[in-house]
């Protein structure tokens, strides 16, 4: 379909290009009665694996269509390389299962993209991983490409793995009868850390503050009228961490520049090519 229009001046792809997983992980679970599993079988992790996927869609003859019609401006997302990508690993690369360093992953993904996808290398004076560059459309608009995954983003956040329980400090100076520490007072030498339980019997919970009932219950098992509640507030301090980083600041000052020159010159929209997304989307459901 997209091949056949003719009001289309060129496609900005911005990511996800392909999808490394296995054959039997997502998005594969019917592709065998498709007549489309992935080559190779495995998950992609080497630069012959990469090669193989690459040259695999390419035998698509709508994308190939699709490719002979118009120019395409691409970036890469994190499935070019492994699942939610950021500066020193991904969700689901796994040294311990055989997969190796991530970094030789990542070059050996990159380099397959530079090698498949119809786009300049970088400036020789560049990493090859600043793939962020810009488009001038007359003083319409300044089209800035942006690489939010392998350059210098830190490792986001997962509410499963990183919302902590809210904690209390013990001071075990008395092991007979230890005491809560009061936040902000100086630590004793002998403490203990122990996730804090509530009773939530009433509208407002209330800490346990006896040690030895908080010391005998399980998060994972909390007894009827008690509960281990997220520490939000330490959670939302880690999200607003000034040194968590998506650009970088090299980048961070290219844009800066782009812009303003974008501006200077006219331009009446600076378009950015970003490949994470900036909002919520609502996605409508099948009965709709």
């Amino acid at each position: 379909a997209l091949a056949k229009r003719r009001d289309v001046d060129f496609v900005l792809h911005l990511g996800d290009y392909i999808y490394e997983y296995a054959l039997g992980e997502y998005g594969t679970e019917n592709s065998v009665a498709l007549g489309r599993a992935p080559q190779p079988s495995n998950e992609c992790v080497t630069l012959a694996d990469y090669r193989a996927r690459y040259a695999q869609y390419r035998t698509d003859p709508d994308l190939q269509a699709a490719h002979a019609a118009f120019p395409f401006i691409n970036v890469w997302d994190d499935h070019e390389i492994s699942n939610d990508s950021w500066i020193a690993g991904a969700a689901n690369h796994n040294p311990e299962k055989g997969e190796g360093d991530f970094t030789a992953r990542r070059d050996a993904a990159v380099r397959a993209f530079y090698e498949w996808i119809p786009i300049r290398d970088p400036e020789p004076a560049k990493s090859f991983l600043a793939i962020n560059r810009s488009f001038a459309f007359g003083d319409l608009a300044s089209l800035i490409m942006l690489e939010t995954r392998l350059m210098a983003r830190t490792q986001q956040l997962d509410i499963k793995r990183d919302m902590k329980l809210i904690s209390t400090i013990w001071d075990m100076t008395n092991p007979a009868n230890p005491k809560p520490v009061t936040p902000g007072a100086q630590l004793p030498a002998n403490t203990r850390v122990l996730p804090t339980p509530f009773d939530v019997r009433n509208a407002n919970p209330t800490p346990v503050v006896d040690y030895h009932l908080a010391a005998s219950m399980d998060p994972a098992s909390a007894p009827k009228d008690f509960a281990f509640l997220p520490d939000i507030e330490e959670f939302r301090a880690r999200l607003n961490d000034p040194q968590r980083a998506l650009l970088g600041e090299t980048q961070e000052r290219w844009v800066d520049a782009q812009v303003y020159q974008s501006v200077r010159n006219g331009a009446v929209w600076q378009v950015f090519g970003n490949q994470t997304l900036m909002g919520k989307v609502r996605l409508p459901s099948r009965t709709e």
